[in-house]
């Protein structure tokens, strides 16, 4: 997988007094607009594998005439992925 052009790094926040420490993340984004035009391609790439996997996958539960509560979760997962691919291929 790709990254977008962010960094994440963990810093410990101590104040006076014993506190359990903290982790704060700090990102450096080269522009937000940036970062999202590099993630999309990769966003649509999962979304459509997992898609295809799903489908696969519910096909064969079907096929073999499995428990309708599997196959009713499966087909959920299928169509919100989906539809959500739908979406981010709109814009």
């Amino acid at each position: 997988m790709r990254q977008a052009g962010t960094v994440l790094k963990l810093v410990s926040d101590q104040t006076d007094g014993p506190q359990p420490e903290r982790a704060a993340v700090e990102c450096n984004r080269v522009s937000s607009a940036q970062t999202r035009d590099n993630r999309r391609p990769v966003l649509s790439e999962w979304m459509d594998s997992h898609t295809r996997i799903l489908g696969l996958w519910l096909d064969r539960l079907i096929e073999e005439g499995d428990d309708a509560d599997l196959i009713s979760m499966i087909h959920r997962q299928y169509a919100w992925l989906s539809m959500m691919q739908a979406r981010l291929d709109r814009g």
